[in-house]
């Protein structure tokens, strides 16, 4: 069962209200883990931990690199930042 769903960040929208880079969470489940812990669709994913995350390769390369079992993910949703924990 898919909990959430992370691409790429798509060319041709702008739903992340100007962030064009990062790994865009496209759907995310009311009861999964990340929903619990503030992930929205649309969240553009933009660091892990201090890292950049610029696509979703980049993502996945970031959290198998990370060297503690919880790391800290920055999402860029409206114009904003923010912050989530979450355990590998």
């Amino acid at each position: 069962m898919t909990l959430v769903t992370i691409s790429d960040f798509p060319d041709y929208i702008d739903a992340s209200g100007g962030q064009a880079t990062g790994a865009f969470a496209t759907v995310v489940k009311p009861d999964s883990a990340a929903a619990k812990a503030g992930f929205k669709e649309g969240d553009t994913i933009i660091r892990v931990d201090t890292k950049e995350v610029r696509n979703l390769r980049g993502l996945n390369r970031q959290l198998r690199r990370a060297s503690e079992e919880t790391v800290t993910v920055t999402v860029f949703r409206g114009y904003e930042e923010y912050e989530f924990s979450l355990t590998k």
